[in-house]
């Protein structure tokens, strides 16, 4: 089977290296595309969350509880920068990837998806939206109730994908 476009779903964990590296050797013996992608949770809807009632019967907002000394528009300021902090250094880090599959002759791409829920949800969303052939996913080994409490996102994708899905196996 050829593949055309290979889709590697990266996070920060050790494993993501390995990701990377089974996607750029598929992409590059392929000659296909490979788009690196990185879900990082969406903060920036907490601040659009309506403020929840507190025992006072004052409005409060959920992050106020994070951060006591500080009133809500400050919370708010602050969790707008950490959002922005996050999402230009996982911008950097992913580019940095790119650079490397560029070097290696591969055409390659990237994009920080913010997601709520799942990311095994948005990575098989995005796999279809990009007309991914392949879709390279790492796999942590949870099993039994840690896997059914906390999920899974390599299970998930392996069920949802709308294309093949390679599962790389953490080996530490």
């Amino acid at each position: 089977m050829s593949y055309n476009k290979v889709l590697a779903a990266l996070d920060r964990s050790s494993q993501g290296e390995d990701v990377f590296q089974q996607a750029l050797d598929i992409a590059r013996t392929q000659n296909a595309e490979l788009l690196l992608i990185f879900c990082m949770q969406r903060l920036e809807q907490m601040p659009t969350v309506p403020p929840v009632e507190a025992t006072t019967g004052t409005g409060l907002h959920p992050l106020m509880r994070m951060y006591p000394a500080m009133s809500e528009t400050e919370v708010l300021q602050t969790t707008e920068q950490e959002i922005k902090r996050a999402k230009e250094e996982a911008d950097r880090w992913l580019q940095n990837y790119q650079i490397q599959a560029e070097d290696q002759g591969v055409h390659a791409q990237y994009q920080c998806v913010s997601f709520a829920g799942n990311p095994g949800e948005q990575i098989c969303k995005m796999a279809k939206e990009w007309n991914a052939d392949l879709t390279v996913v790492g796999r942590t080994g949870r099993t039994g109730l840690e896997e059914a409490f906390l999920g899974s996102v390599s299970n998930h994708v392996v069920h949802h994908a709308p294309c093949s899905v390679l599962v790389v196996q953490d080996n530490n």
